[in-house]
Parts: structure tokens; sequence; C-alpha cells
């Protein structure tokens, strides 16, 4: 029993330590005016995970967590 908690605790990290990107467009019903937009969900190596919506010719969001803390950056395209 213990081995297997140890290997499930060994993958699970492993796991969480990959830097990666995923579209997550298809995840979310966009309306309309959001239809040309793009979801993005990136992640550091270090588990640090963020929330991007890529709006051409519009406007970036990104959302993070800072603790407890929800932080969001928000750049606008003229």
């Amino acid at each position: 029993m213990k081995k297997i908690l140890a290997v499930v605790v060994i993958t699970l990290a492993l796991v969480g330590c990959k830097a990666e990107s995923t579209n997550t467009t298809e995840t979310f019903k966009l309306p309309d005016e959001l239809s040309q937009c793009h979801m993005y969900y990136l992640t550091s190596t270090d588990g640090v995970g963020i929330h991007a919506l890529v709006c051409p010719n519009s406007t970036t969001s990104t959302r993070w967590k800072e603790g407890k803390t929800d932080r969001e950056f928000v750049s606008r395209m003229d």
C-alpha cells in the first residue's frame, strides 16, 4: 500500500513540473462578439497557471493566482 501511495505522489509531482500551454477555446461557449478570440491555459515549471484570452486587434486579458489572491492584467490594442 505504501509503495502504491509513493508511486502516485511521485507521478503527481512529475506532472506538476512540466511547463505547457493548452488551447482551451473549445471548452467554452463564447458569445458571437468573441468568436474570433482564443483562450489558453499556460502552466510554468513551478506549477503557476495563467488563463489568457486573446482577441485579434482588441484586448488580451490574463488572470493568475498569487497565493490566495486573484490577479488580472488587461492589455488593449488599438
